[in-house]
């Protein structure tokens, strides 16, 4: 009669199952469950990028109804009819741009532990988070810092950077380089020390979301903003209307 073999058996005295260390059985899974997630990221970002596009497209159209509101206005017709039509698109365009900041939050949340680097070169034969080890090493002195402390390291893709304004406003001969911690607490420490890279080819700024951009960009090109800067993803400004004045700002909001 042939001998049965319970589960137990299976498990040899190093810790062995079926000729697989136990080790590398969690190292697998591991391996699997950050695949896995990093799929997941990646469409919820592109889901976020679609949404956005619609959205911004919606935006166009009701410019474009404004303008032939003009036109009515020149052409004699009734004023209260023109009055309640511009109400209307009011509304409707409060409310879109209410879904896309509700939209642009998430994104923005979804990169809280991301970091841009500046002037950084990677070649396509480079592993990017050894890269970005070493030079957080050479500039910051986090000797303790590994590869596995970070989660990806790459180029912004093409989209991003055809979207994004502020990357240009550093000279550098490189793209930027995204990179994802693994740990927040990691991130904060990396961002708060940036000032050491004054002086040099390098820079360092939080991965802010298109609309961010831009909002970014509005408030360093306005005479009114003294300061402007962005922190955890949220954006802040100092105007001119004397000290204290320093007030967080939103997509779309006016400073007056």
């Amino acid at each position: 009669m042939p001998l049965t073999r319970n589960a137990k058996d299976s498990v040899s005295d190093d810790g062995h199952a079926g000729g697989v260390a136990s080790t590398d059985i969690e190292a697998i899974v591991q391996k699997a469950i950050e695949a896995a997630v990093g799929v997941l990221k990646e469409e919820f970002a592109k889901l976020f990028e679609d949404f956005n596009t619609k959205l911004s497209a919606f935006e166009q159209r009701l410019d474009n109804i404004d303008s032939d509101i003009d036109t009515l206005k020149n052409n004699c017709v009734s004023s209260t009819d023109v009055t309640d039509l511009s109400r209307e698109i009011e509304v409707v365009r409060a409310e879109s741009r209410s879904f896309m900041c509700a939209a642009n939050d998430a994104e923005q949340f979804s990169r809280r532990n991301n970091l841009r680097v500046l002037g950084l070169t990677l070649n396509p034969t480079d592993d990017g988070r050894s890269v970005v080890t070493s030079f957080l090493r050479d500039k910051f002195g986090l000797h303790d810092v590994s590869p596995n402390d970070i989660e990806a390291a790459h180029p912004v893709p093409v989209r991003q950077r055809n979207a994004d304004s502020a990357s240009a406003s550093h000279s550098t001969s490189s793209d930027p380089v995204i990179v994802r911690f693994r740990s927040r607490e990691l991130r904060d420490k990396v961002i708060r020390m940036r000032r050491k890279l004054k002086g040099s080819r390098f820079a360092i700024a939080e991965d802010l979301t298109a609309l961010n951009m831009q909002t970014l960009n509005r408030l360093r090109n306005n005479p009114d903003v003294v300061k402007s800067w962005s922190w955890n993803g949220k954006l802040f400004a100092v105007t001119r209307s004397g000290p204290g004045s320093k007030v967080q700002v939103k997509p779309f909001q006016s400073l007056r």
